[in-house]
C-alpha cells in the first residue's frame, strides 16, 4: 500500500457536488463505502485525490491506495494469495488511526482467487465490509460495474454508488486552460488563443467513444509534443485537426485551410465522373457543405439519401465518387447488399449476433466497419429487399446518429454519409420521359406515392432527401464513353502504353453499346469486347520494351488499331 497525496498545484474544477456526496457517504455509520462510476476520462481519480484536501470533514486521517500488482506478486500456489490478503485486512483493522482504503481495480481484485476450491477476494471482503471494519473507495466504468458488481448484489449492497458525468463545456474550458499552461511549459511551445475551443469541438465530434476532459487534454498534449519535436513554437487548431485525422482517419482539417476551395468546387468535382444527374449531385454536395460549415444537426449523420432510378444510371457510381472525393479512395465506402438481409435472423448480422452465437466476437458487419473507420460512405444497396426489422435499426441511426452493437458498445455514425438505393418505380421512370430526358412531374409524384406503400412514413421522414435519377440519354452515353476510355488510357500509361482515339470511335461506341433500359453497364461491356480485347492482343504481340502509342480509328468494318 502507499499513501495517496494531493496535487497541491492542480485545482479541481466543477466537482463540488460530487465531492460533497462522497464526503456524506464516508461519514455514514453503515455502508460507508463509496463507488464512483462513470466513463473513463471524466476525472474519477481526480475527485478522490481532491478528497485528501478535505479529509478533515471526514472521520479518517489518511487514504491508502492498494497496489494490486504487489499484492498478487509471487503467489504461485493455492492459498498464498488468501493468506497475504487476510494478513493485510487484519493489519488494517488493528491500526490505531482510521484510514480509507482506495482500491483502484476492484473488478480485478474480486476475480483473484476464483480457482477451484479457493475463496475469492470478494467473499473475503464481504464480512469485513458488513462489520464496518474498513472503509473502501473504488472507481470503475459502467461496463466494469455491469460485469463485476451487478452479478454479485451481496457485494454491491455495501457500496453507495456515486455517478460521475462529464463536466459541462464551461468547466472543461477551465480545466483545459489550467493544463494548457502546464503543457506549454513542458513542451516549450505556446498555444494559439482558440486551441481550447477547437480541442473541445473536435474531440466531441470525432472522439465520441471517449469522455471529456480526458480526450481534449490528449489532443492538446499530443499537439504540443508534435510541435515541440518539430522545433515549432506555436500550436494551432490545424495541428489539433491533424492529430484527430491521424487517430481516426477522418478528414478534419478541411474548412480550416485550403479545403474551402475544395468544398466550393465539390459540385464540378462530382460532375466530372457523374453524367446526367445534376439534381442528385447538387443535393448530395449541398449536404456535405452544410455539414462542413457546422450548420447541419451534429447529432445526425452528415447526410442520408434514398436514390431511386433504373439500373445503370449512376446511383452506385455517385456513392463511389463521393468516397473518392471526400476520403481520397473509393474503398472508403462500406457497401452492404440488402438482399442478404431478407430473413429475420439475418438482421442481427448488422450489429452482431447475441452472446453465445457464432460470430459474436467478430462484431456486426455494419457497426464494426464504422467503428474501425469512424468516417465513410455507407451504401445500402436494394434497400427495398431488406427485412422490416432492418428499418427499426435505421430509425435510430438516422435520428440519433448512433447504433448499439451486440456487445453494448455505442457506435457513432455522425461522420458517415448514408446512401440507400432502390429500383422501385424504374418502369414508370423509363416509360415517362420528356423530350429533354427529364422526368415529368406526374411520374415523379407517382413514384413517390409508391414509396409510401413500400416504406413506413417514420422511415421516410428521417431521410434528408429522396432523389430520383434520370434515365440516361444518348448524349449522356457519349460522355460516359469518354470517361471510360480516359480511365482505360490512364491504366495503360502505367505500362508505358499511350492510347489515342478518333472522335468517331466515341460516337460509334455510344451508338452500339447504349441501351436506355440497362443504362451505362452495356457500354462497359462494349468497350471490353470491341476495344480492350483487340488492344490486349496487340500489346501481347509487342516485342519492344520501350513505350508505345496506339491510335484507334473507326471505319465501316469496325475499329482499326494502329501502332505509331
Amino acid at each position: 500500500m502507499q499513501e495517496l497525496q494531493a496535487d497541491s498545484d492542480l485545482p479541481v474544477i466543477g466537482r463540488q457536488s460530487e465531492l460533497t456526496d462522497l464526503i456524506r457517504v464516508l461519514n455514514r455509520q453503515t455502508k460507508n463505502n463509496a463507488l464512483l462510476v462513470g466513463p473513463p476520462g471524466v476525472g474519477k481519480r481526480t475527485i478522490i485525490r481532491d478528497l485528501i484536501k478535505h479529509l478533515d470533514q471526514t472521520k479518517a486521517t489518511k487514504i491508502y491506495r492498494l497496489d494490486l500488482g504487489q499484492l498478487v506478486a509471487g503467489t504461485k500456489y493455492r492459498g498464498e494469495f488468501e493468506e497475504r490478503f487476510t494478513k493485510l485486512l487484519n493489519n488494517l483493522q488493528e491500526l490505531d488511526e482510521k484510514i480509507i482504503l482506495y482500491v483502484d481495480d476492484l473488478p480485478g481484485l474480486t476475480t483473484i482467487g476464483q480457482a477451484d476450491g479457493a475463496i475469492s477476494a470478494a467473499e473475503m471482503l464481504k464480512p469485513i465490509l458488513e462489520a464496518g471494519a474498513i472503509q473502501l473507495i473504488t472507481s470503475m466504468t459502467h461496463a466494469e460495474f455491469r460485469e463485476s458488481l451487478d452479478p454479485d448484489p451481496a457485494l454491491a449492497r455495501h457500496f453507495q454508488r456515486i455517478t460521475i458525468e462529464e463536466p459541462n463545456e464551461r468547466e472543461v474550458t477551465e480545466i483545459l486552460a489550467v493544463w494548457e499552461d502546464r503543457f506549454a511549459a513542458y513542451h516549450g511551445v505556446s498555444y494559439q488563443w482558440d486551441c481550447i475551443r477547437v480541442a473541445i469541438n473536435l474531440s466531441n465530434r470525432y472522439l465520441s467513444e471517449r469522455a471529456l476532459p480526458d480526450k481534449a487534454l490528449d489532443l492538446l498534449d499530443e499537439a504540443g509534443a508534435m510541435q515541440g519535436n518539430d522545433g515549432s513554437q506555436k500550436v494551432t487548431p490545424d495541428d489539433l485537426a491533424y492529430i484527430v485525422e491521424r487517430h481516426t482517419g477522418v478528414k478534419v482539417r478541411g474548412v480550416m485551410a485550403t479545403e474551402r476551395d475544395h468544398l466550393l468546387n465539390l459540385v464540378p468535382m462530382l460532375h466530372a465522373k457523374i453524367i446526367g444527374q445534376d439534381e442528385a449531385v447538387e443535393k448530395v454536395a449541398n449536404a456535405i457543405i452544410r455539414s462542413r460549415a457546422g450548420i447541419q444537426n451534429p447529432q445526425r449523420p452528415i447526410g442520408s439519401f434514398l436514390f431511386l432510378g433504373p439500373t445503370g444510371v449512376g446511383k452506385t457510381a455517385l456513392a463511389k465518387r463521393l468516397a473518392e472525393v471526400l476520403y481520397g479512395d473509393q474503398n472508403e465506402m462500406i457497401r452492404i447488399d440488402m438482399s442478404e438481409y431478407m430473413e429475420k435472423h439475418a438482421v442481427a448480422r448488422l450489429v452482431g449476433p447475441p452472446p453465445g452465437y457464432v460470430g459474436y466476437e467478430e462484431g456486426g458487419q455494419l457497426t464494426e466497419a464504422v467503428r474501425q473507420r469512424m468516417s465513410a460512405v455507407i451504401l445500402l444497396d436494394e434497400i427495398e429487399k431488406a427485412h422490416p426489422d432492418v428499418f427499426n435499426l435505421l430509425l435510430q441511426l438516422l435520428d440519433e446518429g448512433r447504433l448499439t452493437d451486440a456487445k453494448g458498445r455505442t457506435i457513432d455514425f455522425k461522420n458517415t454519409i448514408l446512401i440507400m438505393t432502390s429500383n422501385l418505380g424504374s418502369t414508370k421512370i423509363l416509360e415517362s420521359l420528356e423530350e429533354n430526358g427529364e422526368l415529368v412531374s406526374s411520374t415523379r409524384n407517382s413514384v413517390l406515392e409508391d414509396l409510401k406503400h413500400q416504406f413506413r412514413p417514420e422511415f421516410l421522414n428521417r431521410i434528408d432527401d429522396i432523389i430520383l435519377f434520370n434515365p440516361l440519354t444518348s448524349t449522356d452515353a457519349e460522355q460516359i464513353v469518354k470517361l471510360m476510355l480516359a480511365e482505360l488510357t490512364e491504366r495503360l500509361q502505367n505500362q508505358h502504353v499511350n492510347l489515342e482515339f478518333d472522335p468517331a470511335v466515341v460516337t460509334y461506341l455510344a451508338h452500339v453499346g447504349f441501351d436506355p433500359v440497362f443504362g451505362a453497364r452495356p457500354l462497359q461491356r462494349t468497350i471490353v469486347q470491341m476495344i480492350e480485347t483487340p488492344l490486349a492482343k496487340k500489346i501481347i504481340r509487342q516485342t519492344r520494351d520501350s513505350s508505345s502509342t496506339y491510335y484507334i480509328t473507326q471505319d465501316q468494318s469496325g475499329f482499326t488499331i494502329n501502332q505509331k
